[in-house]
């Protein structure tokens, strides 16, 4: 027996009321529309229907019957209890209904039952709580299959009945390239087909039309794509994310790439065409396209997104460089130009990479101004505070996160001004030599063998986990490394005996002292593991040859969400947690969060692994020796093939291959220089 009720909606900002049921019957499928008519409902609500509905299979009886939502379900169970079979009786008011089907099986036989739920709730409205509050309404991307007059539920329930077989199949074969690779551990799969669950649950938004509230869509632009989003949680309700997303939306560029490319190119229109919040600053990467209700105080456009933009990119602040400054995340401009450079990297969409372009060099002349040095400049964007994604820990000056993100954006930018041969490019190079250099000077620790989070904190020192996460989108898209290979592996290799093994079960802490103590500044996110930062960071252990370290780490985040049973965070992955997991934030109970879906980056990182293979063994025979001389010249200079995988041949590590490898291998073979190894 299937029972569903009637749900109300009633309080905050939505009604749902007027209810009626209704029974539907055709080709043997058997449904009961649950719908709510009446004139005190909200548009979203209004006529909006539930169905249930079940497939005659053969000997088997379906029956149906209304009941009393309001009661204890006792009067449904006793016609159920009798002997499988309901009344027959649909009461057009009652609140709730029920299917069931009695089935006749002989000894040893099975048989399955199709029980399908679906719903009509076509329209989705926003309420802008700026200025004369602007209500937005958006019909939802299915109605492009089923009309908009919200009375589709039965026909939704009737093709899924039909088509639920071949959709299984879709969905398995696709999931078995990955359950088929032993490569993947059984938890990892768990872990990572689990937390797509967010796709759906997320607060998740795709339309197929606007019905009313502006007479064009988004400034006009792109009125045939799709606009999409999810939201950050629903204690942050953040459309669109650029920031947070950054970890998690390998998703959507694989499986998914049109509400991809979608969603950069809506990003690109705001940085080139919008700036009423503060039109002082118009070249900044909006870290959202909106939010759909109110948050804070402290936003000064709520509620409308598409129209009403970026509620946390235009905050008012003083000038970039003013002593005191509360800046914008200056990551989300870097994580734009590296979301650009994945889209084309991937698919080589060269209109795609010419639209978004102007945006791209608008935002870099802007992450220009954040050099806050005195002359001589280092290239480097300057940190005040709580300037990016991990707003609970305060870093200042030049820090190893934002500074590895920027330069991971001039290596992606100076590749697409080398594709649409810009006259910039020149320029970009010169910041790009600058900061790196800058960057591995002021911050590489020797003796340590680590990269410190910042120059200018309280605790400079500690270890940061997540200070390598510029570098990810390098070395997965085929870029140059941000900083020296070895050092870059040394520093995870730290990651992971400080802030990974005193507590394995539970992830990668943010950071500690380098003795392994606690950083004492009270700040939030210094005693926290964050799950998606986990994810992401084992994909990099796992790039740098890490592999045990890189499993054991994401066990670590899986471990409290799926198999420890005391904290049944089940399908409700928080963004963090503290103290073995008891302690999630946001705070009070675990809200569903955007950036687990990490680990997909450590899936893809998997997939792509060639393990494993000798640094300088261009050819592949397993020895370095002159032959891999040969093999890189051919390939340089004769059109050869490449080294498999292509970092074989990077035999000095630069995370390039060209001439300088072979004058590398020359002075290991044959001068005493020192051998490959990254």
């Amino acid at each position: 027996m299937f029972t569903w009720p009637n749900p109300p909606f009633s309080g905050g900002t939505q009604t749902r009321t007027g209810f009626t049921n209704t029974l539907f019957q055709s080709s043997g499928i058997t449904g009961v529309v649950l719908k709510a008519s009446h004139p005190s409902n909200t548009p979203e609500t209004q006529n909006s229907e539930w169905c249930m509905a079940t497939a005659q299979i053969e000997n088997s009886i379906v029956s149906f019957a209304s009941w009393d939502r309001s009661g204890d379900g006792s009067d449904i169970w006793r016609q159920f209890s009798d002997d499988g079979v309901l009344s027959d009786s649909i009461d057009s008011l009652e609140s709730a209904a029920a299917i069931a089907v009695k089935a006749v099986l002989g000894p040893g036989e099975s048989v399955v039952i199709p029980m399908v739920l679906s719903w009509d709730f076509p329209l989705v409205e926003f309420k802008s709580t700026y200025g004369a509050g602007q209500i937005t309404q958006w019909w939802k991307k299915y109605c492009e299959h089923f009309d908009t007059l919200s009375d589709n539920s039965f026909e939704i329930a009737v093709e899924a009945l039909g088509s639920y077989q071949s959709w299984e199949d879709q969905i398995d074969n696709w999931m078995s390239e990955f359950t088929n690779d032993p490569r993947y551990p059984d938890w990892l799969l768990r872990a990572a087909f689990n937390e797509l669950y967010y796709n759906q649950f997320g607060g998740s938004f795709w339309e197929s039309g606007l019905r009313s509230g502006h007479a064009e869509e988004f400034m006009g632009l792109h009125p045939e794509d799709h606009k999409n989003f999810v939201m950050e949680c629903q204690a942050y309700p953040l459309a669109g994310d650029i920031d947070v997303s950054h970890y998690s939306s390998i998703v959507y560029a694989k499986f998914w790439p049109e509400m991809e490319k979608d969603l950069i190119r809506c990003h690109a229109d705001v940085v080139t065409h919008y700036d009423e919040c503060d039109p002082t600053v118009p070249h900044q990467t909006s870290m959202e396209i909106g939010a759909p209700r109110d948050i804070s105080a402290d936003y000064c456009r709520i509620g409308d997104p598409f129209f009403v933009l970026d509620p946390h990119g235009y905050r008012s602040r003083p000038a970039p460089c003013a002593p005191g400054a509360s800046h914008v995340q200056t990551d989300n401009s870097t994580k734009f130009i590296q979301r650009c450079w994945r889209y084309y990297c991937i698919y080589e969409d060269m209109e795609f990479l010419q639209y978004v372009w102007p945006a791209v060099e608008s935002t870099y002349h802007f992450m220009k101004t954040y050099d806050c040095e005195v002359e001589p400049k280092d290239s480097l964007p300057h940190a005040q505070g709580y300037d990016n994604t991990y707003d609970g820990w305060g870093m200042y000056g030049t820090d190893m996160y934002s500074g590895g993100f920027w330069i991971g954006a001039l290596q992606a930018m100076d590749t697409m001004a080398a594709i649409l041969n810009k006259p910039i490019r020149s320029e970009v190079q010169a910041w790009l030599e600058a900061a790196k250099r800058n960057l591995d000077a002021q911050l590489w620790d020797s003796a340590g063998q680590y990269y410190r989070i910042d120059t200018e904190s309280q605790y400079p020192t500690a270890v940061f986990s997540d200070a390598l996460c510029g570098q990810r989108y390098c070395e997965f898209l085929g870029l140059p490394d941000i900083l020296p290979r070895w050092r870059m592996t040394a520093h995870l290799q730290k990651v992971y005996d400080v802030n990974v093994l005193p507590n394995l079960d539970f992830g990668a802490r943010l950071g500690r002292l380098p003795d392994g103590s606690t950083v004492p500044t009270g700040d939030r996110d210094t005693r926290e593991y964050w799950v998606g930062t986990t994810y992401y960071v084992a994909a990099m252990m796992f790039r740098a040859g890490l592999t045990n370290e890189a499993l054991n780490t994401a066990y670590g985040a899986y471990y409290p969400v799926y198999e420890a049973d005391h904290l049944a965070y089940w399908f409700n992955t928080p963004e963090a947690w503290w103290d073995n997991g008891v302690h999630p934030r946001p705070s009070g109970y675990p809200h569903q969060y955007l950036r687990a879906r990490a680990v997909w980056e450590l899936m893809f990182e998997i997939e792509r692994d060639t393990t494993f293979y000798q640094t300088g063994d261009a050819n592949g025979d397993g020895a370095v020796n002159g032959a891999d001389i040969v093999y890189l010249l051919n390939y340089l200079f004769r059109g050869g093939e490449p080294p498999d995988p292509l970092e074989a041949g990077d035999a000095n590590c630069n995370g390039m291959v060209n001439a300088e490898d072979v004058v590398y291998l020359l002075n290991y073979l044959y001068r005493g220089g020192d051998p490959p190894q990254c």
